[in-house]
């Protein structure tokens, strides 16, 4: 989480990395989501990304359409959670995806 959080970071010039770090385990909807919330979204996000970028993967063979509809999938997924902002949410999403398919077009 913390290092996906300091890549969105990079991207947005937002401050993620640090509120992760201070941000108490809260369920207070003025908060980011705590740190184990955050790692959790990380990790269904990867695994999402991997199942769907299986099936993508053996219909598309060009990695970067696959990664193009694997992020639009994810992230029309993810608009309904409430408390990250839509920016964040896309460039999380992006970053995991692009990860999980290097991964993937590895095999």
């Amino acid at each position: 989480a913390r290092l996906t959080a300091i890549e969105v970071d990079k991207k947005l010039g937002t401050d993620t990395a640090s509120e992760v770090e201070r941000t108490e385990i809260s369920r207070t909807d003025k908060n980011l989501l705590d740190p184990v919330s955050l790692g959790s979204l990380i990790v269904g996000i990867a695994s999402l990304a991997w199942t769907i970028g299986v099936d993508l993967r053996d219909r598309i063979k060009d990695k970067q359409s696959v990664q193009n509809k694997l992020t639009e999938k994810i992230v029309d997924e993810l608009l309904e959670l409430p408390k990250l902002d839509d920016a964040i949410k896309r460039e999380l999403v992006r970053i995991v995806v692009e990860k999980a398919i290097e991964e993937l077009f590895k095999q």
